[in-house]
């Protein structure tokens, strides 16, 4: 859990008469007055003992009469959990146009919006295809392909679970190309949860084709 830097206030005040105070003065010098002699005579280390003595009781009497209270809190700021589901199945290695679907979604992560709030959120990266498994920060640049099905619901269940729980999170971020086909279903998951789910979605609309004619000789 990442927290920035904490804040300390101390606020001292008087609740009471402040103004007896400004007797002090005065008390204290009636005090020192009053042990200059002594009967009988004592040394001077007992003189001061006994005033100090005096006057801390009399400390005490003015402290309950001005009634001083102290204040102390301290403040916290916890960085947003952002959970992020980067969808690896084989279906992210279609081209659509110059580069793949997962090197669409590996760009994101080189923006300098991105950079920006780097620092700011505290970010979970998760890759998942039939399985989920845990992406460091700094290896965004060798993610592969991998696993045989996309789906989407568990990853985002045994996601959130390994973080601590989704309600945990300040949001999640889904990154694929929304070609689910293998397990919970996604919307059931996240029904119940008050947790907002941004959607990446790389790729065409239309799914690719998977036969094609290539070439045909009259006869």
């Amino acid at each position: 859990m990442s927290w920035i830097p904490s804040s300390i206030n101390i606020d001292l005040r008087l609740e009471g008469t402040g103004s007896v105070l400004l007797l002090l003065p005065f008390i204290f010098s009636f005090i020192h007055y009053t042990y200059k002699r002594t009967h009988p005579d004592v040394s001077i280390s007992w003189r001061w003992c006994l005033v100090v003595l005096r006057g801390a009781s009399i400390a005490l009497i003015i402290a309950l009469l001005v009634e001083p209270a102290m204040d102390y809190w301290s403040k916290k700021i916890q960085n947003p959990r952002l959970l992020v589901l980067i969808d690896t199945s084989p279906s992210m290695g279609v081209r659509d146009g110059e580069s793949t679907r997962l090197a669409k979604v590996q760009s994101v992560f080189r923006q300098s919006e991105w950079k920006n709030i780097g620092d700011r959120i505290e970010a979970q990266i998760w890759g998942f295809s039939h399985d989920v498994y845990a992406i460091g920060i700094d290896t965004l640049e060798n993610i592969q392909l991998r696993g045989r099905a996309t789906n989407i619901g568990d990853a985002i269940a045994e996601s959130a679970q390994k973080g601590g729980g989704l309600n945990g999170f300040q949001g999640v971020l889904l990154m694929s190309d929304g070609a689910h086909n293998l397990g919970l279903d996604p919307i059931k998951t996240i029904n119940k949860k008050n947790v907002p789910i941004y959607s990446l979605v790389v790729g065409n609309d239309e799914p690719p084709v998977d036969l094609q004619v290539a070439g045909a000789n009259v006869l």
